[in-house]
């Protein structure tokens, strides 16, 4: 039992720093499409749970030491921030054909029992849930020139002139590509300028 407060806080930490992480490097704009995904939660707990399984076994039967720190409130932290970069360490990979994704030997062999498919999940729950808010907002302004137009007039006005100039071309070629259209012009701008300005953008009523 002296051991779990120490072990709660690197699950603690783990998961959140886990979560975080994920959200602000592939959500950051459309978090609210994934906020109930229980996949998110699901990959970011099995990394507090390993952290969890760190401090307690460590700690309980093998003395664990972080170098220059004794106390184990402070190793429990450090413990859950370093946890994923750890599990990530790839000695070499294994390539079984050619078509077959490389497999990494290492920690990272145990990430690999699960990060994949709840990624995966993840992005299933994102893209359901951006057609959920954008289908209704597509139907009701049909006409690509428009959506530029309204998409132009509402840019950060303190977003540098290069910055600028990249996201119009990119705005362009989304909307004259046959293949995306004015629902990737919408998640261009989502992704861009958030949810707010979407919406004020392209109100529904």
């Amino acid at each position: 039992m002296a051991n779990l407060g120490p072990a709660l806080v690197a699950l603690l930490v783990a998961s959140t720093v886990t979560a975080a992480e994920l959200i602000t490097s592939d959500y950051s704009g459309t978090f609210f499409t994934v906020r109930r995904s229980l996949s998110l939660y699901a990959y970011s707990l099995i990394y507090g749970a390993l952290a969890l399984t760190i401090v307690v076994v460590g700690i309980g039967f093998f003395q664990i030491q972080v170098v220059g720190i004794s106390n184990p409130w402070v190793q429990a932290m450090i413990i859950g921030l370093g946890i994923k970069a750890v599990l990530h360490i790839r000695l070499f990979s294994v390539t079984k054909n050619r078509e077959a994704d490389p497999l990494p030997i290492g920690s990272e062999t145990i990430v690999q029992i699960f990060e994949p498919h709840l990624k995966r999940m993840i992005g299933q729950d994102e893209t359901d849930g951006l057609h959920k808010f954008l289908d209704p907002r597509v139907s009701r302004y049909p006409d690509p020139n428009d959506i530029k137009a309204r998409i132009i007039r509402n840019l950060d006005r303190h977003i540098t002139k290069a910055e600028r100039t990249a996201f119009i071309q990119d705005l362009e070629d989304t909307l004259s590509d046959p293949n995306r259209g004015i629902y990737d012009a919408m998640v261009l701008y989502l992704a861009f300028m958030g949810k707010k300005n979407l919406e004020r953008v392209f109100p529904l009523n």
